[in-house]
């Protein structure tokens, strides 16, 4: 069979890429410096998107997001020796890191407001710009999740937002993958709801 220069361009770049995951699940401690850099060049790529959608549900305003994925993505760098690819995707280890750095940023703007609790409260960083450029279906979503439990918030988010299967997400917030499934179902129910809500008061207002 003939293989052109292009195929043959992304055959090899295919086989390294395995190489480098492969060389990650069976020996983490060994990953020499250029599997690092392009292992780490891989990840970001691929959950970069996923990071930066993550911290703005997860409440880190939007003046700090990139410092924030930035903070996220020095931790990634720094522990990837560590990542171990047999126990789950790179998507699912990188949100684990995201909510741990997201809970990290939330506790000191707790600590530095006890600090400040005599200064007045500062106005909320958001524009009419960015409000504006907001779509309509990510702010009713963005209400959605607001007003559902934690518990299934986090799995509607991980499952139906970012697409991770069950048993990761089991392993991201510390139970069995049945639990998962009870709190999904719960949580489309309760988003089945309130599009009814929506549709029906719409169509009331249309009248």
């Amino acid at each position: 069979m003939h293989i052109n220069e292009s195929e043959g361009h992304v055959l090899r770049a295919t086989s390294r890429r395995v190489e480098i995951f492969v060389q990650a699940a069976n020996n983490p401690p060994a990953l020499d410096a250029r599997a690092h850099a392009e292992l780490f060049a891989l990840v970001y790529r691929d959950c970069v998107g996923t990071v930066f959608r993550a911290l703005r549900r997860l409440g880190i305003a939007e003046a700090e997001l990139e410092d924030v994925v930035q903070e996220v993505f020095v931790v990634v760098h720094a522990k990837l020796p560590q990542y171990d690819a047999s126990r789950c995707t790179t998507k699912t280890w990188v949100y684990g890191i995201t909510r741990r750095v997201a809970a990290n940023r939330r506790r000191r703007a707790m600590r530095i407001a006890k600090t400040e609790a005599q200064a007045p409260p500062p106005a909320p960083a958001v524009s009419p710009e960015r409000l504006a450029g907001q779509s309509q279906a990510s702010r009713l979503v963005a209400r959605f999740l607001e007003r559902l439990p934690e518990a299934q918030r986090s799995v509607f988010e991980l499952m139906e937002i970012e697409g991770l299967p069950a048993q990761d997400v089991a392993e991201l917030v510390g139970t069995n993958r049945n639990t998962v499934y009870s709190r999904l179902r719960r949580a489309r129910e309760a988003f089945e709801a309130y599009v009814q809500r929506l549709d029906a008061a719409a169509a009331k207002g249309a009248r």
